[in-house]
């Protein structure tokens, strides 16, 4: 067994191009003939070829490594965060979570579940964000600020809804917005928090002057 062999690529590389370079140097003090001395530099060479075809492909082989790894880690970081949506969904049914190994879930209480939502007024609507976490659905109620009654407008069960019913005017107009949990076609819980929202209908011309 050698020891004057490197055993890495890229020291096997170096020690192969230096023998093929000086190995003609010493023709004649190695009593080498030209066949040999051929044979030598030809079996250099295609050894030379050979690792920079090994060093090429690992290089390529570590980036498309290192891409599948960035492609692996967005697309579990999307799957577990929709799991996570699914754990709120399935809240109310550790069966379906157990079989699914979804951990452990927090304990869903009925009686004190509150939807969050938020509101935006946009040029033709007031559109509605909310979190289910975990009932089936939000009814969705309305009225404009200072009225006493509440107005059903939506069952809703997927963020955001567009809310298109408001008064076409060109002035603004303040509006309030709450919403309930439904479970099984039933309510349940509290309330939303009231959350209010100005509108105006920004393409209808106004016809009052504007106040400076």
């Amino acid at each position: 067994m050698n020891n004057y062999f490197p055993k890495t690529n890229k020291g096997q590389l170096n020690w192969l191009v230096n023998f093929r370079n000086k190995i003609a140097t010493y023709e004649l003090e190695l009593e080498l003939n030209e066949n040999k001395l051929v044979q030598f530099q030809q079996l250099s060479e295609k050894l030379i070829t050979a690792l920079n075809e090994v060093e090429v492909a690992k290089v390529a082989l570590q980036k498309e490594l290192d891409n599948k790894e960035i492609i692996l880690k967005n697309q579990l970081n999307e799957l577990l965060h929709q799991v996570e949506q699914l754990k709120t969904i399935v809240s109310h049914d550790r069966n379906i979570a157990q079989e699914l190994r979804l951990g452990k879930l927090e304990y869903f209480d009925s009686s004190t579940y509150k939807p969050k939502i938020d509101v935006e007024a946009l040029s033709e609507f007031v559109q509605i964000n909310f979190e289910k976490g975990g009932v089936d659905a939000l009814n969705i109620f309305k009225r404009k600020k200072g009225e006493y009654v509440w107005k059903f407008i939506a069952k809703v069960s997927q963020s955001p809804y567009d809310d298109y019913n408001l008064n076409n005017i060109s002035y603004s107009e303040k509006y309030e917005y709450q919403a309930y949990g439904v479970v099984e076609d039933q309510e349940i819980g509290i309330p939303s928090d009231i959350v209010n929202v100005s509108y105006r209908n920004k393409l209808k011309k106004s016809n009052y002057p504007l106040m400076v």
